[in-house]
């Protein structure tokens, strides 16, 4: 039943979902025609009441509700795209929020397509649980495409002078069982340094991957495989085999990989430690502190080891397995750039391995 307030203002309410909307207008005709609208638009379906939540608030409470359980280093994540790069839309309505909104926020980080990405994956996710807590109706980020640039560099493998080089570089035991990890392991990085010595069964021939690790800022923190196919069991070849028996014996504590405490690897101690190992790849190319003789990353390794894996004829489904894939797709992708210079090769991979390096 409409009435007349105190302030001169008409109102009344409906009841949705067995909650009271209240409707406040100047005239009884126009209180009508809002009443008539927030009708129109339960039965429609489309009705949703945001209760005068920002973007930024609704981001805290979404952070709060939903991503408590997530790893520091994903919920950090969260965290830099609200704080630097949705922040000039965290004090429009959410009901107020529109798409041009967004792909202004996305258009800002132009020339960084991760954090684009990143930016319309965080948006989506914190409007979709919008949607189911009954504050709006539609995901306007649903829609927003990002488009990957064209000239985006694409993950390589070692270049035939890198394959010949490496190997005669005298690195420190620990930096030489690190990269032939990636290379004839095909790990993950973050896997590799959190390998403990116990998964290695140089008996058996076989190295156990169930843990990788993040960071919290600059702290290390292990953490299990964002899936399943991430927990895997991969063959010991030949020249990591004769790497890891020089190593080995010379580590003292739990974890193969460490800083020189004997802790896992901070953010910033593996950046030196990286920065070693590239440097001296780098000036064994021929390059110096200013030339770079090489656009070299660890992944580099990890692709070469697909390349192994194609070249000696490992077909995709079990390739997807040791790389720790969740499906084929990937391995497709890097076989089918691969067939288009295929090696007449048929050796499996130790054999291919002693005539390749």
């Amino acid at each position: 039943m409409a009435y007349k307030t105190k302030t001169g203002l008409w109102r009344t309410h409906v009841t949705i979902n067995g909650k009271r909307k209240y409707i406040s207008a100047k005239t009884e005709a126009e209180l009508e025609a809002k009443k008539a609208a927030v009708l129109y638009e339960a039965q429609k379906g489309l009705y949703a009441d945001d209760r005068g939540v920002t973007v930024g608030a609704w981001a805290q409470e979404w952070l709060q509700a939903y991503k408590s359980g997530v790893s520091p280093a994903t919920l950090h994540g969260y965290k830099n795209i609200i704080k630097n790069h949705i922040s000039p839309i965290l004090h429009i309505r959410l009901k107020d929020l529109s798409k041009s909104d967004i792909q202004k926020c996305i258009n800002q980080a132009s020339g960084h397509y991760d954090i684009q990405r990143r930016i319309k994956l965080t948006l989506n996710q914190m409007l979709e649980t919008a949607i189911d807590d009954g504050l709006v109706y539609r995901n306007v980020a649903h829609s927003i495409t990002v488009k990957r640039p064209i000239s985006e560099k694409r993950a390589r493998a070692l270049t035939q002078q890198e394959k010949e080089i490496i190997p005669r570089i005298e690195f420190e035991p620990k930096e030489k069982a690190y990269i032939y990890l990636l290379w004839y392991a095909g790990l993950r990085p973050e896997e590799a340094r959190a390998l403990q010595v116990n998964d290695i069964d140089l008996t058996k021939g076989e190295i156990i991957i169930n843990k990788a690790l993040s960071y919290n800022g600059n702290k290390p923190n292990l953490k299990t495989p964002k899936t399943q196919s991430g927990i895997r069991t991969i063959p010991i070849l030949d020249p990591l085999r004769e790497v890891l028996q020089e190593y080995i014996p010379t580590v003292s504590g739990m974890y193969l990989l460490t800083d020189t405490r004997g802790n896992l690897m901070s953010k910033t101690a593996y950046r030196r430690f990286w920065s070693k190992i590239y440097n001296k790849i780098n000036t064994a190319l021929g390059g110096t502190e200013t030339i770079k003789a090489t656009d070299l990353t660890p992944y580099a390794f990890r692709h070469e080891y697909a390349t192994l894996l194609y070249y000696s004829g490992i077909d995709i489904k079990e390739a997807a397995r040791l790389m720790g894939h969740t499906d084929t797709r990937l391995i497709l992708d890097t076989y089918a750039e691969l067939d288009k210079s295929r090696s007449s090769s048929s050796s499996k991979l130790n054999d291919f391995i002693k005539t390749a390096y």
